[in-house]
């Protein structure tokens, strides 16, 4: 059998991301990619395998990762609640200041329909906007800061002033 077929029949695959240093100075992250070779007598020789500069990608990961923890301190810092949903409505995102105005602990709002805070008497309407948004990707009431009614969790209502944006 050939060393060709051996490698098929293997099937192994091995990838890793090593930071090196540039003849420049530079710090660059390699991306290295191999599958092993055997011989005819199954005797391992090495690898056949690729690196690739992936420098750009992990420096934006990174600056993507430090952007996403100011957001959270920001988020967790702020008196005003926030919250932050995905676009069928799903609760992703929210403060403590959130929590604390509807009346839940985290894990009772967490990937919960964002209509569990808004009075049943409103729900049809809000859903409507929330389909016409996933259609579309605009809603009427973006930018605009106007008053609402919340749904505490012990069944009471409040007003509330609140401001939509889209995120992209």
């Amino acid at each position: 059998m050939s060393a060709f077929n051996l490698f098929k029949k293997k099937k192994a695959f091995h990838s890793l991301v090593n930071s090196n240093i540039h003849k420049n100075g530079d710090e660059i992250f390699l991306e290295t990619s191999g599958v092993p070779i055997f011989d005819e007598n199954n005797t391992f020789k090495g690898y056949r395998g690729v690196d690739n500069n992936i420098t750009e990608r992990k420096i934006a990961v990174e600056k993507l990762h430090r952007s996403e923890e100011r957001f959270r301190a920001l988020t967790e810092s702020a008196v005003d609640s926030i919250l932050t949903t995905d676009i069928h409505g799903k609760i992703i995102l929210f403060n403590d200041s959130l929590l604390e105005s509807f009346g839940y602990k985290k894990d009772e709002i967490q990937n919960q329909p964002v209509t569990l805070l808004i009075p049943d008497r409103l729900r049809d309407k809000f859903e409507k906007r929330i389909m016409k948004f996933q259609s579309t990707g605009q809603h009427s009431l973006s930018g605009k800061t106007f008053l609402s009614t919340g749904l505490k969790k012990d069944g009471t209502e409040f007003p509330f002033e609140m401001s939509l944006s889209a995120w992209g």
